[in-house]
């Protein structure tokens, strides 16, 4: 029994279609694309790393250039600018593809360090010239229920709130119990006071 998808050509009603290409809305589309991707690098001299099955690298003679995949993006990096040329105009052949220029900023997968997040959000919440601490809270402190007047505009700090929950990830030890005493309050902020236990 065949499956229709809401077109049966009428000359032929018990034909099927073989695509010859995925359409971007199947499920298999990423794993075709990827397939088709690798079959195409592989075939013009790249070579998978064995440390990392994302980074693949071009050696020839005493040429080297060093790809690594994200998602649908691609890092390139060689050891001249004409050999960096001529993959980028091999891939554009072969696949709808855009150059958008050097690389200016990326995080590398095997050290996770969000100094650039952190300084964003000081510069956010205006806070660039603040002095350092090494702790931001003591363990024991906790911010006051009550005596605080409520904050006028709750949204600021809200915001400040959620992106600072970001910074969890890398800095556990620093400021997960601020962050506690800080989430306890996003319902309603008030002008609070720490005190020590």
């Amino acid at each position: 029994m065949l499956a229709t998808f809401g077109f049966i050509d009428p000359a032929n009603p018990h034909h099927a279609c073989c695509l010859n290409k995925s359409f971007n809305s199947l499920k298999q589309a990423p794993h075709a694309y990827i397939s088709q991707f690798l079959e195409f690098i592989l075939s013009i001299g790249f070579k998978v790393s064995k440390c990392d099955p994302t980074l693949f690298i071009f050696n020839k003679w005493f040429e080297m250039e060093y790809m690594l995949l994200y998602v649908d993006d691609i890092n390139l990096t060689a050891s001249t600018t004409t050999l960096l040329c001529c993959i980028i105009n091999s891939f554009q052949q072969e696949f709808a593809m855009t150059d958008l220029g050097p690389l200016h900023y990326f995080l590398p997968s095997h050290h996770c360090s969000q100094e650039k997040y952190a300084a964003e959000i000081q510069g956010h919440a205006k806070m660039t010239n603040c002095n350092p601490r090494s702790n931001v809270i003591k363990a024991t402190a906790k911010l006051t229920a009550k005596g605080g007047r409520p904050v006028a505009d709750p949204s600021p700090y809200r915001n400040l709130v959620s992106t600072l929950r970001h910074l969890t990830l890398t800095h556990p030890d620093i400021i997960t119990h601020a962050m506690q005493q800080a989430w306890l309050r996003m319902h309603y902020p008030q002008e609070h006071t720490v005190v020590c236990e």
